[in-house]
């Protein structure tokens, strides 16, 4: 295991540290290099190097200047029909990733061995999240984070048809702050009653009422946490009375 967090090196130390793990003998499974300015060329480097052989199971490119291209390259390696090692990718917090981003590594999930993916604050949308869902149901992950990435009502009803497919592996599902609402909340509910798989379900920091019919608080699976709506509900005070108010225009009167 090698991490590099919050070190500058950039595309040219990940290039260096991708020819090394191509190098005979390299026995790294574990790389971490989230906050080191790495961009697509970095990417390049270590699709190449996986694609090469490299034993990389886990690899953190976090909080870097990802974009499209470099997720791009990345997938064709998990995509690979030779075989690739990688089981954990995370590209959280790149937010040049965007929609075209998420989708060439949704398009490469159900051919890769992928267990684990990492996409909060990529700047993904409601948009893409049909496709991602439908490829998640034929794919081996086990842990999909879509948070931050404003996905709302319309992504999480895709997203809960993938629940609900027989054969999803997926035992963990997190969408905080996602503009989630009650509707999004039902339906991810809704598909859960048929799902015995999936383990958690975390919807903290959306705008669902925990007290809706949905039934969200009554899942042990299910995180609400922290919900950023507020709701209104009928206040204990009664608005006054129409004999108080005619009393009160009488003494305005008087």
């Amino acid at each position: 295991s090698l991490s590099l967090e919050h070190n500058p090196i950039q595309d040219s130390g990940a290039a260096a540290l991708s020819a090394a793990l191509c190098g005979r003998g390299s026995r790294l499974t574990s790389l971490s290099l989230p906050f080191t300015g790495a961009k697509d060329g970095a990417c390049r480097a270590l699709a190449d190097a996986l694609a090469a052989g490299a034993p990389l199971a886990s690899l953190d490119l976090g909080g870097n200047l990802v974009t499209a291209g470099g997720a791009a390259a990345l997938a064709a390696a998990l995509a690979d029909p030779s075989g690739c090692a990688l089981r954990s990718l995370n590209l959280a917090a790149n937010y040049r990733l965007g929609p075209e981003g998420a989708l060439s590594l949704a398009a490469a999930l159900p051919s890769s061995g992928l267990a684990e993916l990492h996409l909060a604050g990529c700047a993904v949308g409601a948009g893409p999240v049909g496709r991602i869902a439908a490829a998640v149901a034929r794919s081996s992950l086990r842990l999909l984070d879509l948070s931050h990435n404003q996905i709302g009502d319309r992504g999480a009803w895709d997203l809960a048809w993938a629940i609900a497919e027989p054969h999803a592996q997926l035992t963990t599902l997190i969408l905080k702050s996602d503009d989630i609402e009650d509707d999004g909340a039902a339906e991810l509910l809704a598909a859960l009653a048929h799902n015995t798989v999936l383990e958690v379900l975390d919807l903290s920091g959306n705008r669902i009422d925990p007290s809706g019919e949905h039934g969200a608080s009554q899942d042990r699976r299910v995180t609400l946490g922290f919900q950023s709506r507020p709701f209104l509900h009928t206040p204990a005070e009664a608005a006054p009375s129409g004999g108080e108010a005619s009393g009160g225009d009488a003494a305005s009167s008087a």
